[in-house]
């Protein structure tokens, strides 16, 4: 069995939290899930499918009254369903979470002055355009932090339009913003 990667490690400390969070478990069932059963989730159905679906799930088992009493086989069930259900309708397959592109779209949405439609569209649009910067590098920490301080500049002259009176649904939608926005292509390479 492969390493985890150092976001696969995050994504299953996160989802290992909200599984605690939700269900009441044994020290040895805490180990079995954080040294055997998330990893093997994470390489059987990929990190944003867990994080997705395990988030949905948890929503489902809280919504209906916390039917489920073991979050190994609720989940690992939910999972499977899931995974059959998406090949069979060819649905487009999550998006990774890289947590520190997911943060910095969380504080884009809380800043984002128009309307606030279309979040996950918006959300794909960061990850194309931030994704490829997630790396440690020192280019890419430079090529992160120029779009960044160019967006923010984009960012704040939508805010003053709004400011000004301009009616909201005349700003765009926030995916058409992020799909258009320089983030200083333009003037010093491609980003």
């Amino acid at each position: 069995m492969r390493e985890l990667s150092a976001d696969e490690s995050a994504a299953a400390g996160m989802v290992f939290g909200l599984i605690c969070g939700d269900f009441e478990l044994s020290s040895e069932k805490k180990a079995l899930l954080l040294e055997k059963v998330l990893p093997r989730w994470m390489l059987d159905y990929g990190m944003a499918a867990v994080v997705t679906e395990t988030r949905r799930a948890l929503t489902w088992n809280v919504e209906n009254g916390r039917r489920k009493k073991d979050p190994v086989k609720f989940i690992g069930n939910w999972l499977r369903r899931a995974e059959q259900k998406a090949r069979g309708s060819g649905a487009e397959a999550p998006i990774a979470v890289i947590p520190r592109v997911e943060k910095s779209f969380a504080e884009f949405w809380d800043h984002w002055p128009g309307l606030k439609t279309g979040r996950e569209a918006a959300r794909r649009e960061w990850y194309a355009r931030f994704g490829p910067l997630a790396g440690d590098s020192v280019e890419l920490a430079q090529a992160r932090s120029r779009a960044y301080d160019c967006l923010e500049e984009q960012l704040s002259g939508l805010m003053e339009r709004a400011e000004n009176g301009e009616e909201l649904r005349y700003l765009g939608t926030p995916a058409h913003f992020i799909r258009d926005a320089d983030f200083g292509e333009r003037y010093a390479g491609a980003v």
